[in-house]
């Protein structure tokens, strides 16, 4: 492909089954600033730095890097997003209303021809 680079983003759902265990497992990244080796499940609470891990991945004919990220600042941020879904979920189901229930979205008429 001569010397274009690119970024492509993807699901780790969607990598096959020894990359996804690879990307999941927490031992082998790197502090970005300095690549000192971190365990993410020993990182503080208040840690604010980025981590990632890499190694090569080549499909078929295609040499390719796969790259993956952890942010405990946004790992923290989707953890409050759970917990007041969680909160919602728990407060609809003690209230016995399990549907929450919305406004009904306008329609514009439609015009039939006989």
């Amino acid at each position: 492909m001569g010397e274009r680079a690119y970024i492509v983003s993807q699901s780790i759902k969607k990598l096959k089954k020894e990359a996804k265990e690879w990307a999941l497992n927490p031992q082998g990244f790197k502090r970005i600033s300095d690549d000192t080796p971190v365990d993410i499940t020993k990182l503080s609470a208040d840690d604010k730095g980025l981590y990632y891990k890499d190694e090569p991945y080549t499909t078929k004919k295609l040499h390719q890097r796969l790259i993956i990220t952890y942010s405990p600042k946004y790992a923290l941020y989707q953890k409050s997003i759970r917990d007041k879904q969680v909160e919602r979920a728990q407060k609809m189901l003690d209230s016995g209303k399990s549907k929450k229930i919305g406004k009904i979205p306008m329609t514009r008429p439609v015009l039939l021809e006989k």
